[in-house]
């Protein structure tokens, strides 16, 4: 039902989160509490565009994102679905470490 989804999914937004706020180029630009936001999450990494997130995610680890921008400029827009599973996220979170250390 209802509430399950919405818990999968804000449980695996914290998820992926808690292993990316700590890079000191990562900026989220995103709560992570549920009561401030939804399954979905943005963030950026210093000096990167977006778009050139989205290109090197999708090239180096085919991983399918959205960029995303803003006041605070532009970033990737993360959304994962119900059935994605914590094996993908760590996947994501390395791709996103090994990127913000270039």
């Amino acid at each position: 039902g209802f509430e399950n989804k919405k818990e999968r999914l804000q449980f695996l937004k914290e998820y992926w989160i808690e292993k990316v706020e700590d890079i000191p180029s990562v900026s989220m630009h995103t709560w992570k509490d549920a009561r401030y936001s939804g399954a979905v999450a943005t963030l950026s990494v210093k000096d990167i565009s977006g778009g050139n997130l989205v290109r090197k995610l999708d090239k180096d680890y085919n991983i399918h994102s959205k960029s995303v921008g803003a006041g605070w400029g532009s970033g990737l827009r993360v959304s994962p679905n119900i059935f994605t599973s914590t094996d993908e996220l760590d996947t994501f979170a390395k791709a996103i470490r090994e990127i913000a250390r270039i």
